[in-house]
């Protein structure tokens, strides 16, 4: 039996599996890196409906998308810092090369998930 439309875009084991299908792209494609990057873009990219992709993302993540994408970019962005591929580039353009469009949107975005500044990261680390 098939299950109502409403079981299939509200049932967690299934928007884990959505979940699942966009962690998936994004590690694949780096789909975050692209600075233009939005809901209806990746929708598009993935073949999956707007909705079903926000409602996964804010359900089983408790994030917007833009959100969700940009704990992807401070992730890669911490990486970044500490390879020595990277030690010449100024903060800044590892922003960008992670697909941060405004270095205010880095900042912010960088304190509230990594819980410290992109220096003060580098310098505990460094410690």
């Amino acid at each position: 039996m098939i299950p109502a439309k409403r079981e299939i875009n509200d049932g967690k084991e299934e928007l884990e599996e959505v979940i699942k299908r966009i962690e998936n792209h994004i590690n694949e494609k780096k789909s975050y890196l692209n600075p233009d990057i939005n809901l209806k873009s990746f929708s598009k990219d993935i073949r999956l409906p707007e909705r079903i992709i926000s409602r996964a993302i804010n359900r089983i993540e408790h994030k917007n998308f833009n959100g969700y994408i940009n704990s992807y970019r401070v992730k890669e962005c911490k990486r970044l810092l500490l390879s020595e591929k990277y030690e010449q580039y100024s903060i800044s353009a590892i922003a960008d090369e992670v697909g941060f469009s405004s270095r205010a949107s880095f900042y912010k975005n960088f304190k509230e998930i990594a819980g410290v500044s992109p220096s003060e990261y580098i310098k505990s680390v460094n410690n």
